[in-house]
């Protein structure tokens, strides 16, 4: 053991490698083991790529064969992209993205960090983002934008600052202007904010104001009016929407959680929550902020540029978000790594010694001897005793978390990257028992989802009017039958078509076959499969 140590210390970079690793393999256990019922956003984003595919039409997206406002389409082609390539509709190849994404963006930390900090340290910023307990025990397995989008925008913001110190000015608005294109066309106005708020802050700090009129400022807003301007020209050509629909439509879809639609008590509320639930939601790096309670703290961050810049994106961009009453953790990922980039520059010039480091790495290492008895307790528990290789799966989380936690006390030099390979075991754990029955009571929807495909296979199918439904349930419908799931207001005489109707709906109608019932989530009632008799179509027959 002695050697085994003795090694480490003189190759510690091996640990690094070795987490990044480790993530990425705890990342893709089980998938896609679990249904897409747990968010609303996940089956919203897969249904309207696979009706892209279904329909031919990739400029236009749809729900249930509706026209679909809320979000551009770029995260969809995305999406598309990978479902061609693994030739599959299934839960793990929608979250695929995510995962890669997750690294992707971690990597990119690490590029553009170890310029300016070294290299262990850039590692460890990068590790730090992956495994934030939002990304780790979250949003590492649900198929969302925001984790692509905020990669985008991290990238951009290093684009501005390396650019401005190179005073590469066209680079530096060409290039950024390029990627905030890229991610409106995932998110919409979002990115236009970041980058103007990015852009005005940093050259007013810089006293450089004047650089923003400039003839590069002006081709960089030609860049992204011209990648814009192409989708909407192609699909305003093809689609009979008003354009002020379409554009009134993303404004709502953006400003809908701000402060303009709550009231000032709600405002005052979150402005004092927020800080309270961010530190919860990306733990356990926030607790290096323990380092910053010193004096001189402001003049310590002035005298390093880079993370000065990190520090300053942080603070100009997070005033939308701090104000605003409903903002999702996943809205903040472009933070984490500028306020990481700023903690763990801290850490890494804090003297052993200091009682805030000490204080930092006691904690640290408190998780992680916690952890390794965690796993004893899984037999007793109903929930997660009844798995395959229960006691194999058990016996290697006890040894490699205790493996950790002894390694953490006996390299002081590696302790960090000591918690990252544990919390990478950790996720592996929450891979192995928790997903698979996550939301348990929500895994019946997408047996019955299913057997609606198959009871109307080979037969017309379509949702009644205005009957509600989770798109996770058009998801599973659409995809076991290979064709839309179209919303139907008119019946023709002489249909004999299935309809999907829900509780309220069907209590209007007479003359019907009713041939299953089933549920769906975000609805208190029921749906039920029936065909109806002939009615008189008012459009068709006077």
């Amino acid at each position: 053991m002695q050697l085994f140590i003795a090694f480490l210390r003189k190759n510690d970079l091996y640990l690094y490698y070795l987490a990044f690793a480790l993530l990425l393999l705890s990342f893709l256990i089980n998938l896609g083991s679990h249904h897409i019922f747990v968010h609303t956003d996940e089956p919203r984003r897969a249904l309207v790529a696979m009706e892209m595919i279904m329909s031919g039409d990739y400029i236009t997206p749809t729900l249930n064969g509706e026209y679909y406002y809320n979000k551009p389409p770029l995260y969809n082609w995305i999406m598309i992209a990978y479902f061609k390539v693994l030739g599959s509709y299934s839960e793990f190849t929608l979250r695929l993205p995510v995962v890669i994404a997750i690294m992707l963006y971690s990597l990119t930390i690490v590029y553009f960090s170890k310029k300016h900090l070294d290299f262990r340290t850039s590692l460890l910023i990068g590790l730090s983002f992956a495994t934030c307990g939002r990304i780790l025990f979250y949003d590492s397995f649900l198929g969302l934008i925001d984790t692509t989008f905020s990669w985008v925008i991290y990238t951009g913001l290093m684009v501005i600052y390396h650019s401005y110190e190179e005073k590469k000015w066209y680079r530096l608005f060409l290039l950024s202007y390029l990627l905030a294109s890229i991610a409106f066309l995932m998110k919409g106005l979002p990115a236009l904010a970041f980058q103007g708020i990015s852009l005005l802050a940093f050259f007013l700090y810089r006293r450089s104001f004047k650089k923003l009129f400039s003839l590069p400022h002006v081709l960089g807003g030609m860049v992204f009016l011209s990648v814009v301007g192409i989708y909407y020209y192609l699909y305003f050509r093809s689609n009979p929407t008003p354009p002020q629909e379409l554009f009134l439509n993303i404004w709502t879809e953006s400003a809908k959680r701000t402060g303009l639609r709550f009231g000032l008590w709600e405002v005052i509320i979150h402005l004092f929550e927020f800080p309270f639930e961010t530190l919860k939601d990306f733990a356990p790096w926030t607790l290096l902020l323990l380092l910053f309670l010193r004096k001189g703290i402001l003049k310590e961050i002035k005298k390093h540029p880079f993370v000065a810049f990190n520090a300053f994106m942080f603070l100009a961009n997070i005033i939308p978000y701090w104000t605003s009453p409903e903002v999702y953790p996943r809205y903040l990922f472009v933070f984490v790594p500028l306020a990481n980039t700023v903690a763990l520059y801290f850490f890494s010039v804090t003297p052993a010694e200091s009682w805030r480091r000490r204080t930092v790495e006691y904690i640290f290492g408190g998780i992680l001897v916690i952890s390794a008895f965690l796993p004893l307790i899984f037999p007793f528990s109903d929930r997660l005793n009844d798995f395959d290789y229960l006691y194999s799966k058990i016996s290697f989380l006890v040894v490699s978390l205790g493996l950790v936690s002894m390694l953490y006390w006996k390299l002081p030099a590696s302790r960090l990257v000591m918690l990252v390979l544990g919390m990478g075991v950790m996720r592996m754990a929450f891979a192995w028992f928790i997903l698979p029955k996550r939301d348990y009571q929500l895994i019946p929807l997408k047996g019955e989802a299913i057997r609606v495909a198959e009871l109307t296979h080979g037969e017309e199918l379509f949702l009644y009017e205005n009957t509600p439904i989770h798109d996770g349930t058009s998801y599973y419908i659409s995809r076991e039958r290979e064709e839309i799931l179209y919303r139907k207001r008119a019946v023709a005489s002489g249909d004999t078509s299935y309809f999907i109707v829900g509780d309220q709906q069907l209590a209007g109608l007479e003359g019907y076959t009713h041939y299953y019932t089933f549920r769906t989530t975000h609805y208190d009632g029921h749906l039920h499969l029936i065909k109806l008799a002939a009615e008189k179509n008012d459009e068709n027959d006077p």
